[in-house]
C-alpha cells in the first residue's frame, strides 16, 4: 500500500469488542485482515456488562432454555461464571486468528456499562470494529444498541462488517467529496476492498465532478484506477445511497467526507437497510 497523505491519521490501534458472538468473530477476521494491510496491532476488549449481573441478583431472575422444557435459576455466582467463560472464548479466538496473519494483539477484560466502556477506549484507537449486535436475531440483522451508540457517539473510524462473508468479486463502494476524512476514507478502502473493484460515489455537481473523479484515480494509482467504477450523488442522500449499494450487490460501503448533520435515525435507516460491511469514517 502506498504512503497516506500527510493530513490523513494512520490506523495503527483498532480496537475490537468482542463477546465471543458470531457476530463480533466476524468483526475481528476483517479487523485482523485490515490489521495485516496498514501493519496496525490489534487491541480485544470483552467487557463484563454490569447490568447483567444485577439482573441475577433479582430474586425473579430465569434463564428460559429453548427448545427444553425447563428453566433454570441463575444468581450472581454463576453469572459471573458465564461471563468468565465467555471472555475466556473471546481471548483465544483472538490468540488463534492474530497469531496465525502474525498480527501483534493484546486483550483485556473491563466490568461496567457495555457502551461507556467501548467509548472510553476508543478513545486510544482509530479504529473500532464491532458486531451488528451480541445475539443471533431473525432475517435481516438489525443494529443492537451498542452498535447503534457507537455508530452515534464513538470519536473516530467505526467498522461494522458483515456477519457472512460477500460474493468474491462484490464491489466495495465509497462516498468521496474531495475532503481530508474522504481520503482517508478512500485509503482505508483500498486495504479492505483487497481485490474487489472500487464503487465510488462522487458528491457533487457539475465540473466539480470532474475534479472529483481525477483525485481518486490520482489517489489509488493506475493499476487499481482501472477498476474503479464511478456514480454520482449531488448531494448525501441516505435513501439513495442505499438503493445503489443494495441493487449492486455491494460487498460493503464506506462513508466518509465533510457530511451535512444527519437525523440520526436516517442513518440507522441506512445502516438497517444494508446486510453489507459499513465503514464511517469521522
Amino acid at each position: 500500500m502506498r504512503e497516506h497523505d500527510p493530513e490523513t491519521p494512520q490506523v495503527r490501534r483498532i480496537l475490537v469488542a468482542l463477546d465471543a458472538s458470531a457476530y463480533s468473530l466476524a468483526a475481528l477476521h476483517e479487523a485482523v485482515r485490515l490489521a495485516v494491510a496498514m501493519s496496525a496491532e490489534i487491541v480485544g476488549l470483552y467487557v463484563e456488562d454490569v447490568n447483567l449481573l444485577r439482573w441475577a441478583e433479582l430474586p425473579f431472575t430465569r434463564v428460559v432454555r429453548y427448545p427444553a422444557d425447563k428453566d433454570a435459576d441463575i444468581d450472581r455466582r454463576h453469572m459471573e461464571g458465564h461471563l468468565q467463560r465467555r471472555a475466556l472464548q473471546a481471548r483465544k479466538a483472538l490468540e488463534r486468528i492474530a497469531d496465525e496473519a502474525e498480527v501483534s494483539w493484546s486483550f483485556r477484560t473491563v466490568r461496567g456499562q457495555v457502551t461507556a466502556e467501548l467509548l472510553h477506549a476508543a478513545l486510544e484507537a482509530d479504529l473500532v470494529a464491532l458486531g451488528r449486535a451480541s445475539y443471533p436475531r431473525p432475517r435481516r440483522i438489525r443494529l443492537g444498541s451498542t452498535a447503534r451508540a457507537m455508530v452515534a457517539q464513538a470519536p473516530h473510524v467505526v467498522w461494522l462488517p458483515a456477519s457472512e462473508e460477500p460474493e468474491p468479486f462484490a464491489p466495495l463502494f465509497i462516498t468521496y467529496d474531495g475532503s481530508v476524512l474522504a481520503r482517508q476514507g478512500l485509503l482505508l478502502a483500498e486495504a479492505i476492498a483487497d481485490d474487489r473493484p472500487l464503487n465510488c460515489v462522487l458528491i457533487g455537481q457539475g465540473e466539480r465532478l470532474a475534479e472529483l473523479q481525477a483525485e481518486v484515480q490520482e489517489q489509488v494509482g493506475p493499476a487499481r484506477a482501472r477498476r474503479v467504477t464511478f456514480r454520482q450523488l449531488a448531494s448525501f442522500d441516505t435513501g439513495r445511497l442505499a438503493r445503489i449499494v443494495s441493487m449492486e450487490k455491494g460487498a460493503g460501503l464506506v462513508v466518509a467526507g465533510d457530511l451535512p448533520p444527519l437525523d440520526a435515525r436516517a442513518f440507522e435507516t441506512l445502516l438497517d437497510e444494508l446486510d453489507c460491511a459499513v465503514l464511517i469514517v469521522r
